[in-house]
């Protein structure tokens, strides 16, 4: 999933400065993080109350209806976790290179220039951040819906019930009301907890009745449902294309149905790239990034293997596949309706948590890349304190405006009084939350929560390859570089070499991205061509502002 509070909270500080340029070697960045606060157990919290959210209790029903059996399932969960595990440890060594807040934007900056860095921004606004905002309100709709109406909701009930969800939050942060910090620990205990009693009484029941959902799970067999529904008109065409290539066609089509439940579990193990934005932070980066990264991913892989073996033992596969609110069958099935109630409540919350958190850090995200001359400047907030009078705002809105259809000014003169107090009095940044809204909304409409699950895994999955691959490019920019980073008691001057991962971890994690990004392309080609429009359309968008810049006489874009 996307950013979260304390990501938020480092992200906004870091746009508050004035860094230029990339950095040419390490040691530039000694003093570039300013006050570092953050111990090993406090990013050891941030880590793994990043990691888990809300799609654990939906994505499992995703993996199970990809996969041929528990086993199989439980393998994918393994394995996921493995890579995230590799390209973790990737991104610690470059936040010991680059520490400062910002994470993969500096990152990328740091490696490729200026151009990366506003292409992260461009594609976790468009994409990344307001899918993950989709998505969640999907799970929220699920689970409501599937207690209170009779049916149990599903299709556009669903729809109409996350898009309720998502402007209703935004809502919340237009009006300024932000839960903080505070709400977001209980958020994470509620999360805490309902994890750990499906363990416990999985466990529990699989003792007491020997694994009523496993034993099921054999009788019905492996491969059935919609998975081989689904798989046997690709298999018989294939086979035809390939002259009878039938044991080829069956490892290739297999193959694209285990990339998809991959990239599900990929997601709800996301917020491992936190790590890149608590390293600006820490007191002795190099010392402890390295034991929250592997502290924080064993605890979480252990913890999501074991819940998802919980929810084999106590339900047949077959019942998971298609079913999201996977935690009100595990309830309904062990304490009955009272469970299905409790758990029902529990999702529902930590979801409009989660909603809450993922809403206000990538409005904030958009406000920083506006700040930069990423995005237009309206969504900077800057404007506001420019203007005198609601009426100055109008006619200067009008005057942009004056190219599109005079309707269109109107609406957006409209929206400029509306929301111009809370602008202007409250500082609340209106605009990004509209904006990711909108985007928001239309990906409800238009998506299902299997199929964002792999456009956005193809999209994230592209921005961390190429994170991690700049380890091999800083490596070979500062070779015998010296790195001090700046200590809490500031007692150790003398260089040190930054934290250097094992060169298995980034070849590992960068040629399994490939792989599943690829074939997760082959698979779904509209997904591809669709976030190869939005790359295209950011580069088009940043050579239209760099040449804008340059005739004005100003500077060339720096990265946020």
């Amino acid at each position: 999933m996307a950013a979260d509070v304390q990501r938020q909270g480092l992200l906004e500080r870091d746009s508050e400065s004035d860094e230029e340029d990339r950095p040419t070697s390490p040691t530039l960045l000694e003093n570039a993080a300013g006050s570092r606060s953050i111990t090993f157990l406090n990013g050891l919290a941030i880590v793994i109350g990043r990691q888990i959210g809300s799609g654990i209790f939906s994505a499992p029903a995703v993996v199970s209806e990809h996969v041929q059996s528990p086993l199989a399932g439980l393998l994918v969960w393994l394995l996921s976790g493995l890579l995230v595990w590799t390209g973790a440890s990737s991104l610690v060594e470059l936040g010991t290179r680059i520490p400062r807040n910002g994470g993969m934007q500096e990152y990328l900056r740091a490696s490729y220039g200026d151009f990366a860095g506003f292409m992260f921004s461009w594609i976790w606004i468009s994409i990344a951040g307001p899918c993950s905002v989709a998505m969640v309100g999907l799970i929220f709709a699920t689970y409501v819906n599937g207690l209170l109406l009779p049916g149990g909701g599903g299709g556009w009930t669903d729809k109409a019930t996350a898009l309720v969800a998502v402007w209703a939050i935004t809502a919340v942060n237009c009006l300024g009301a932000y839960t903080g910090a505070k709400a977001a620990n209980v958020f994470l205990v509620l999360k805490l907890f309902a994890v750990s009693s499906i363990i416990v009484t999985g466990f529990a029941v699989g003792l007491r009745d020997g694994g009523a959902g496993i034993s099921a799970t054999r009788l019905h067999g492996g491969l059935t449902g919609t998975v081989q529904q689904r798989q046997e008109p690709l298999l018989r065409e294939m086979v035809r294309q390939q002259g009878g290539g039938a044991k080829t066609a069956d490892v290739w089509a297999l193959f694209g149905e285990y990339v998809k439940a991959i990239f599900a579990a990929l997601w709800v193990y996301g917020g491992w790239e936190t790590i890149g934005f608590v390293a600006g932070e820490m007191k002795d980066p190099i010392r402890d990034l390295p034991r929250v990264t592997n502290s924080a991913m064993s605890i979480v892989v252990v913890g999501f293997v074991l819940m998802n073996a919980a929810l084999y033992i106590v339900s047949p596969i077959e019942s998971l596949r298609g079913r999201n609110a996977v935690a009100v069958l595990f309830g309904s099935i062990v304490f009955g309706s009272p469970g299905r109630v409790f758990y029902t409540v529990i999702v529902s919350i930590s979801a409009l948590g989660s909603l809450n958190s993922n809403v206000f850090a990538t409005s904030r995200l958009a406000v920083a890349a506006a700040r930069r001359d990423f995005l237009p400047r309206f969504l900077s907030g800057g404007d506001e304190v420019e203007m005198s009078s609601q009426e100055d705002e109008a006619r200067s809105v009008m005057q942009r405006m004056r190219a599109w259809p005079r309707w269109v000014g109107m609406v957006c003169v409209w929206v400029s009084s509306v929301t111009g107090r809370l602008r202007r009095e409250k500082k609340v940044p209106v605009y990004p939350f509209l904006l990711n809204a909108v985007l928001a909304s239309c990906y409800v409409l238009i998506g299902t929560f299997s199929a964002l699950l792999t456009f956005i895994g193809i999209t994230e999955y592209l921005i961390f390859f190429l994170t991690v691959l700049g380890v091999f490019r800083l490596r070979a920019l500062h070779q015998g570089d010296g790195f001090s980073p700046p200590s809490s008691d500031n007692t150790n001057r003398e260089k040190r070499e930054p934290y250097r991962t094992h060169t298995l971890n980034p070849v590992i994690f960068c040629v399994t991205s490939v792989i599943l990004v690829t074939k997760g392309v082959v698979t779904d080609l509209r997904q591809g061509l669709a976030i190869l429009l939005f790359i295209v359309c950011g580069w088009v968008f940043y050579s239209w502002k760099s040449r804008g810049r340059q005739r004005r006489g100003g500077v060339v874009m720096s990265g946020i």
